[in-house]
């Protein structure tokens, strides 16, 4: 039997997303995958409750807010920089890498195509961004 695709719910949060900057974070109910990913990790994660149910919306770094797509996009670099999302945060090049692709729709296209299978970006996705949409100083 599949399994019913659950909607987004968008939550006013009064902190922006360090990376996106916005402060509406678009929640999923929590499932055990968010609990496995998120507490083994050195994070805070941010759940909002909604009638009755509990929606994850991001997470908190060493004090900076994550919101969940931005946070979804750092994980799936962790295969590139061979470290852990928590350690992305303070990885300047990995922050513009998901700002660019949170930028161009065709790269959140292609981004997608990967995330949907859960796979980490491959090398040749990531050295392209860096080639073409991040400027070499």
């Amino acid at each position: 039997m599949a399994r019913k695709k659950s909607k987004c719910l968008g939550f006013m949060v009064n902190d922006k997303c360090f990376i996106c900057g916005t402060n509406v974070f678009w929640g999923l109910p929590l499932t055990y995958r968010d609990i496995i990913i998120h507490t083994t990790s050195k994070v805070t994660m941010l759940i909002a409750k909604y009638r009755r149910k509990s929606w994850f919306i991001g997470v908190k770094v060493s004090g900076k807010t994550i919101c969940r797509k931005c946070l979804e996009l750092l994980i799936a670099l962790e295969g590139y920089y061979d470290c852990y999302y928590d350690s992305l945060v303070g990885n300047n090049e990995a922050v513009e890498i998901v700002k660019a692709i949170l930028k161009n729709r065709q790269l959140q296209d292609e981004a997608m195509k990967f995330l949907v299978k859960g796979s980490y970006f491959p090398r040749y996705f990531v050295e392209k961004i860096k080639r073409e949409f991040l400027k070499a100083g």
